[in-house]
């Protein structure tokens, strides 16, 4: 974690460029975390996804449109499916979840 904000702040300070970062367990995942990190302003530029914990307390409250991947085509289709957050597209049956993607 140290590492990632001494990372942010030398951009920061050698580009002038703000940034922010995001990591987890899982390329997906850190995209969502880098995602996260962007959009909300008390995380201060920094989201780690790598706590399982952590991870439910955000799933929770995400649009499962905010995951890489889940374009125009596939939100519709698990809205329909009742899925509307990411922590309702993880419980889904891995049935239920092809039968949408197909």
């Amino acid at each position: 974690h140290a590492h990632c904000g001494a990372m942010r702040q030398a951009v920061q300070q050698i580009t002038k460029v703000p940034t922010c970062v995001g990591w987890g367990p899982t390329k997906t995942i850190a995209k969502l975390a880098n995602g996260l990190a962007k959009d909300r302003p008390e995380l201060e530029g920094l989201c780690d996804l790598t706590d399982p914990q952590t991870r439910q307390r955000f799933y929770r409250n995400v649009s499962v449109g905010e995951v890489w991947g889940v374009g125009r085509r596939l939100l519709p289709k698990l809205h329909d499916a009742g899925i509307r957050t990411i922590e309702q597209f993880v419980e889904a049956k891995p049935a239920q979840i092809r039968k949408i993607m197909a």
